[in-house]
């Protein structure tokens, strides 16, 4: 119950701040600070060993519940963390607008509803739950007076939306069934055949943002910024998230792994290369979130779920920092070229870059004697989190003091890295123990994909923007103008 409580603490808040009595709005501001101190009483009790649960039992079928674990407990808190950051920014984004009071309501119940998608202890609260921030989202996205391409994104996303729906109640309907119970311990217990795996997987990722469903999301950034900020950082996780915490259902499927992979690899590799190319930087933030939807995608299909945990957490507060900062970065975004090549290094030079950091990334992980794929994974997300910096700070002018700051940049980076991925290791081992290891491709198939995709975004870089190649990816590679036609279609 105490878990309940907690959750709903930010409907409590909501009703509290928009009041007109100084001394309940500050008891509001406080409750909120006192319920983030609960959740992390929550997590270390979870942490150090206890498993609380508690289900309500209606049906054999259908029942709700919350289970805190390793795993939902620190998705809950970093949840609940973020919702307070945004329900504070909003009480100052609107102050003076009649309609404040409405929408901080639907933020609250937006992140209340999303910390019971975490923690659900059964299929149905899962799901209906996510039914509730969705529609939350569906109505902060219409606060206000949106404009047209806001209300294509809307429309678009609506459709997308329910037909993830669809697909999930079939898939929960079908695994519940098979295995007598909604309890997600009892799904976790269970084999299902490959096809129904395939239903939930599909469930989960038509509601994240992938190619070639990804319009919505670009066209959602003209919504109010702390709307972009809780959908980028909290609600668009939700899948990646459930298929972290359902992943025992799907690792026994290596078809349903490849599915995984292929449609990560396409969107993070797609969604970079358009991201480079959007005029307005809430454009490139936007493409950015779906590219690290696909990227999770990527790592759980190749057995990282730890490694894609942290890679959750960490893009959450990024971009939650981002969107509601978004008029900062302009400001320093000036200080860098944005004639396409916004490092400022030419292609040869951001190749030697890249061949220096691939070089010392590999050298790494045959001397830690890395044999993992999830492991090489993670290494080869910080090798490009690497390039991308030097790429950035060798483009200013040489000096000893660039020269101490990117040598302490590149020790805090390799600090910080590893010592998160140790903390997700564990949360997900919390949780399920030690998971299917999954076997490699050949190096070779590596050793291509990696090439291709690094020899794309140096040629980007150093592209001038208005030909035609560079006009269809920025729009979404060509999917946009398609999207325009058939939300339009229907509405007219």
């Amino acid at each position: 119950m105490i878990g309940l409580a907690l959750i709903l603490v930010p409907i409590v808040v909501a009703w509290a701040v928009c009041g007109n009595r100084t001394a309940l709005r500050r008891m509001g501001w406080m409750a909120l600070g006192l319920g983030f101190i609960g959740w992390l009483s929550v997590l270390g009790q979870v942490l150090l060993g206890r498993t609380l649960e508690w289900i309500v039992q209606f049906t054999p079928i259908l029942a709700l519940g919350l289970s805190f674990n390793g795993l939902t407990t620190v998705m809950a808190t970093m949840i609940f963390g973020l919702g307070a950051v945004v329900m504070r920014y909003s009480d100052t984004y609107l102050d003076g607008d009649p309609h404040r009071a409405r929408f901080m309501m639907q933020i609250a119940v937006a992140v209340s509803s999303a910390q019971f998608v975490a923690t659900s202890a059964t299929l149905p609260g899962m799901w209906g739950a996510w039914i509730v921030t969705s529609w939350m989202l569906h109505k902060l996205l219409k606060f206000g007076d949106p404009g047209p391409a806001l209300l294509a994104g809307i429309r678009a996303k609506w459709y997308i939306a329910r037909a993830g729906d669809g697909v999930l109640a079939l898939a929960f309907t079908l695994m519940a069934t098979q295995a007598g119970s909604s309890h997600v311990s009892a799904i976790l217990s269970t084999a299902f055949p490959t096809w129904i795996v395939v239903l939930m997987v599909l469930g989960f990722v038509i509601r994240a943002a992938v190619f070639p469903l990804w319009t919505w999301l670009f066209y959602s950034v003209e919504a109010p910024t702390p709307v972009s900020a809780l959908l980028h950082a909290g609600i668009l996780n939700a899948g990646p998230f459930l298929l972290m915490r359902l992943f025992p259902v799907i690792a026994p499927h290596g078809g349903v792994l490849g599915l995984c992979v292929g449609v990560g690899a396409i969107t993070a590799i797609g969604a970079s290369i358009v991201s480079m190319t959007q005029p307005s930087i809430k454009g490139m933030l936007a493409y950015s979130s779906a590219a690290h939807m696909g990227f999770m995608i990527f790592m759980i299909g190749i057995g990282g779920v730890g490694p894609a945990f942290v890679h959750l957490i960490g893009h959450s507060i990024y971009k939650a920092h981002a969107f509601l900062g978004s008029g900062n970065i302009i400001q320093r975004w000036r200080r860098f070229p944005s004639n396409g090549n916004r490092s400022g290094n030419s292609g040869l030079q951001l190749s030697v870059i890249g061949v220096a950091v691939g070089v010392s990334i590999w050298s790494i992980g045959i001397a830690l004697s890395v044999k993992s794929i999830s492991q090489w994974g993670l290494l080869s997300v910080l090798g490009m989190g690497l390039w991308t910096f030097l790429s950035i700070g060798l483009s200013a002018k040489p000096s000893r003091q660039l020269a101490g700051q990117l040598a302490l940049g590149l020790v805090a980076i390799v600090a910080m890295f590893s010592a998160l991925e140790s903390v997700g290791s564990a949360v997900v081992m919390h949780q399920f123990g030690a998971l299917k290891s999954v076997s490699a491709p050949p190096l070779i198939v590596w050793g291509a994909l990696g090439s291709m995709a690094f020899t794309t975004l140096v040629v980007l870089r150093g592209w001038r923007p208005n030909s035609n190649t560079w006009n269809w990816l920025r729009n979404g590679m060509g999917v946009n103008p398609i999207v325009d036609q058939l939300t339009g279609r229907y509405h007219n």
